[in-house]
This record gives C-alpha cells, structure tokens and sequence, in this order.
C-alpha cells in the first residue's frame, strides 16, 4: 500500500507540473494575443485619424512640395517635404473633408485636393499637376466629377462669348441676341445642374463646398434657405456651411438684388481658373 501511494503522489505532481505547463502555455498565448489586437486596433485608429499622402513624381527631385489649407486670413502651411527618389509624404489631420492645395517648387501649377484622413495617393502630372491623379479620398473622387461637369458649362460659356464678340464686331444684333439668350439658358442650365448634385452628394461636405464657392451666388434667398435646410445635421459641422449660412444671413439683412449681380460672372471662367474659385 505505501509504495502504492507513493507512486499515486508521484503521478498527482506530474500531473499538476504538465496541467501547470499547459496554463502558462495559454496564458503567454492569450497575451500575445491582446497584445497583438491592441496593437491592430492602436494601428488602425492612427490611420483614420491622419490623413497620409503618398506622392509620385519622376521629375521633381530634390525640389520641395507643401500643402496649404486656406483659412479666413490666406492660406496656411500644413505640411512639406522634400522629393527624393521621385517619392514624398505628407501628413496632418482634418476635423472634417476639406479642400487643400499642393504646391511643388518651379512649377506654375498647383493641385486642389480634397483631403480627408486617409491614405491618399498621387501620381503627379509633371506637364501639369493640377491634372494628377489622385486615389484613396472618397471626398475628391465627387470633387473632380463635379469640376469636370462644371468646367464643361463654363467651355460652352466662353465659346458663346467668343461668338458673341464677334457679333457684336461686325454689328450682328439677330446673333447678339440669339447668343444673349443661349447664355442665359446655359446660366440656369449650370445652376440646375449644380443644385441635382448637392442633393446626389447631401451628405458629403463637397456639397457644401459647392453651394459656398458657387452656387449660393446664382440662387434667391428661399431657394437658398430651402438647400440648406435639406442638409442633414452631420453635415453642417463644416467650415463651407457656415459660409452658406452666413451669406444667407446677409440676404436677409440687404438687398436682395444688388447682393445677386456676382451671379451674372458665374460662368466667366475657365478649367483653369475654376480650381482656385474658392480662394478668390
């Protein structure tokens, strides 16, 4: 009996030392495990609240490129880095989709992006940038198809002033007036158009870009108030619907009609001069 014992207490504590093993093994995996998704969450949630550009350019090397937000006194520096190996990076945070502008040593030419906390990437344009392309912000993508939609009004703008001039050089009325006409009806065209789109993309701050830095100039008062009253509240967190606000604040204090006459000049622009609309 006692050597049975003995060898009963002998199989307990290997028993207890394997089980014991077996605990600290899962243990220092259960850990590593935490440690490991902590990490991912930390990882992830560092990313969402950034946003990273990632440029490609092949011949900017050693030159500098900088990215400014604009603000009610100019523009602000956000960001720069010098170009190296026809690669660079830029980073910061937005509180919300915001439009900002790249500038690139030596060249005329900037982009308009509309930045948001991503992961963004450009392959620049060296011919000219404001033409590069831009993947990874939800916020541009509908930007550019608006400037794209926008810019095709504003060329059929420019080549009924074209013809219009030349009416008027050689003293043409019936063409005269036949282009004055064609220029209204694309006016309202443009401002129609404009007003489908803010309601495609209600949600997004793009639409209150678009209502800020052009269409609030071509709509009455009520029509104004009436857009902006379908804009949900997680979107009026942004720095373009106060400005809406605000302009629909001063054409309730003014004159209506002498506040509207900027909206005779809404289609005197170019692809070239769209871009930089919002800065003046």
């Amino acid at each position: 009996m006692k050597i049975f014992y003995k060898l009963l207490k002998i199989k307990c504590k290997s028993f207890n030392f394997v089980f014991s093993n077996q605990i600290k093994k899962r243990m220092k995996y259960g850990i590593i495990i935490t440690l490991l998704c902590i990490f991912i969450i930390t990882s992830c949630k560092k990313n969402t609240e950034l946003f990273e550009i990632d440029i490609k350019c092949s011949q900017a090397n050693n030159l500098t490129v900088r990215i400014f937000s604009e603000t009610e006194t100019g523009l602000k520096l956000e960001d720069s880095s010098k170009i190296e190996m026809s690669r660079a990076k830029l980073s910061g945070k937005v509180l919300k989709p915001e439009l900002m502008y790249i500038f690139i040593d030596n060249f005329n030419d900037y982009l308009p992006i509309f930045v948001e906390n991503s992961n963004i990437s450009i392959v620049l344009n060296n011919s000219k940038i404001s033409k590069s392309s831009v993947k990874g912000s939800e916020s541009h993508k509908i930007f550019t198809d608006f400037v794209q939609s926008y810019t095709a009004y504003c060329d059929k703008a420019a080549g009924i002033k074209k013809t219009l001039s030349n009416a008027e050089k050689n003293y043409d009325t019936l063409m005269m007036k036949s282009m004055e006409e064609s220029y209204s009806v694309l006016k309202s065209e443009l401002i129609d158009f404009q007003v489908r789109f803010v309601e495609k993309y209600i949600s997004s701050p793009v639409a209150c870009y678009i209502i800020s830095s052009h269409l609030m100039y071509g709509l009455s008062k009520e029509n104004l108030q009436k857009l902006l009253e379908e804009i949900p509240n997680s979107n009026k967190d942004n720095k373009y619907y106060f400005t809406a606000k605000n302009y629909l604040m001063q054409l309730k204090n003014e004159n209506e009609k002498d506040t509207l006459i900027t909206s005779d000049n809404i289609l005197d622009q170019d692809s070239d001069t769209l871009w930089a609309n919002s800065r003046g």
